[in-house]
Order: C-alpha cells, then sequence, then structure tokens
C-alpha cells in the first residue's frame, strides 16, 4: 500500500545495513520483481562503491547541455563540454598555495572519500534514455459487498 512504502524501505535499508556491515558484504544480487524472468537488480553497497575520479587538465570549467535549439523548438541533445583555459601569472602563483589544486578553505569544507576506487566511468558509453512508456502485469481480485440490516439486540 502507498502509504505503507516508508516503513518498508525502513525495514529494507537496515537489512541492507546488517549485510553490509555485519556480514560485510560488498552487495547483493536479486531477482527483479517488476520485470519477471531473467532480469536481475544489484545493490552495491556504499562501502565498495568508489568512483575513480576523473582528470581534467588545471583551468578546466565543464559545460553541460541537454537541448539544441532547431527552429521546431527545442530538441533533446545531451553534450558536455570541457573548457581548458590557460592559466595567468596570478593563478599560477594561487596554484602553488593551493594543495592538490584546493584552497585550504576548500580542503575544509570538502569530505575526502578515502573508499577504493571500484567503479570506472567509461565515458565513450553515456547515454541517456527517455522513458517513453512502462508496461505493468497485475493480477485482479474481486471485491465482495455485503448488506445486512442492522439491529438492536435486548440484551
Amino acid at each position: 500500500m502507498p502509504n505503507d512504502e516508508p516503513s518498508d524501505y525502513l525495514v529494507t535499508q537496515a537489512i541492507a545495513d546488517y549485510l553490509a556491515s555485519h556480514a560485510q558484504l560488498d552487495g547483493i544480487l536479486y531477482p527483479s520483481v517488476q520485470a519477471a524472468g531473467a532480469k536481475k537488480n544489484i545493490v552495491i553497497f556504499h562501502h565498495a562503491a568508489g568512483v575513480k575520479q576523473l582528470e581534467f587538465p588545471p583551468n578546466t570549467e565543464l559545460d553541460a547541455r541537454t537541448y539544441t535549439s532547431t527552429e521546431d523548438g527545442p530538441e533533446a541533445d545531451y553534450s558536455v563540454s570541457e573548457v581548458i583555459s590557460e592559466p595567468k601569472a596570478q593563478d599560477e602563483k594561487k596554484e602553488e598555495d593551493d594543495l592538490w589544486g584546493l584552497s585550504p578553505a576548500a580542503i575544509e569544507e570538502a569530505e575526502v572519500d578515502t573508499r577504493e576506487s571500484t567503479l570506472d566511468l567509461d565515458l565513450e558509453s553515456v547515454e541517456v534514455h527517455h522513458i517513453d512508456a512502462v508496461s505493468f502485469q497485475t493480477t485482479s481480485h474481486p471485491v465482495r459487498r455485503h448488506r445486512w440490516k442492522k439491529s438492536d439486540l435486548d440484551f
């Protein structure tokens, strides 16, 4: 039932937390209840899901776009541009003062991820999928209706 989802999720979360920490599993593979058959779901627990950081040249700015304007209006078109600019003289001095390209203030704010990199992003295979339709398999259950006359009983 829709109102039961938050409590159902808490139970699932507790089980997953136990498996990740006490059973020391990196993840679980289980059958999908939404896509029957050979379809599987996989959960990789946080401690085992370190993603290798992408490397960019210094002074790289990223720009992401999700559409192109055409005479018929916007059309879906996904792109990421990397703009590399030459460092200015004062930027070079500042970079020497920074630790790993981060200012001391940025280091304090950033959380350091100490997990081993176990996942790597294949930039040549990234795609965006638009969901055009979803299909559900259902099982119907009849609803029985009863009517009776209430009577006051004298006891």
